[in-house]
């Protein structure tokens, strides 16, 4: 048997399996629904995660050779960037930044009330004059 007819019997193969998955009732398509959406996306992360690694390595190599990255290496304890430690490298970067827009937005809202409850403080209560008109009286 050659390569091309045992392509052609695999093709066959996933045409009759997917044919009989039409005819079966919902929760059988759910089911295979689920199951083939999660084998593409581990691949698909799995492919992006190689993808990254290759291209930090080659980063790395690159640094290495320029003497750049001896101080980030040994602030960081971290020899070849993988993909993971760039994932956790950026975490504590976002974690972070909205750290510090937190602290930032909160001091805005307290210097806010501070200045409200001052304005507050600050008027001066009405109390009319025996010489005032009152617009509405009643006769």
């Amino acid at each position: 048997m050659s390569f091309v007819e045992k392509v052609k019997n695999i093709i066959e193969g996933i045409n009759r399996k997917i044919r009989k998955i039409r005819h079966s009732d919902q929760k059988t398509k759910r089911n295979w629904l689920i199951l083939s959406t999660t084998i593409a996306m581990i691949l698909i992360i799995g492919l992006w995660v190689w993808y990254i690694n290759f291209t930090v390595s080659g980063i790395s190599d690159i640094n290495k050779e320029s003497n750049s990255s001896e101080n980030n290496d040994v602030e960081t304890g971290i020899d070849k960037p993988e993909a993971v430690n760039v994932f956790i490298r950026g975490f504590v970067v976002i974690k972070n930044v909205i750290t510090q827009k937190i602290k930032r937005a909160s001091s805005e809202v307290k210097f806010l009330i501070q200045k409200t409850k001052d304005s507050f403080n600050n008027v001066k209560e009405y109390t009319p004059n025996a010489s005032s008109s009152i617009p509405f009286e009643s006769q």
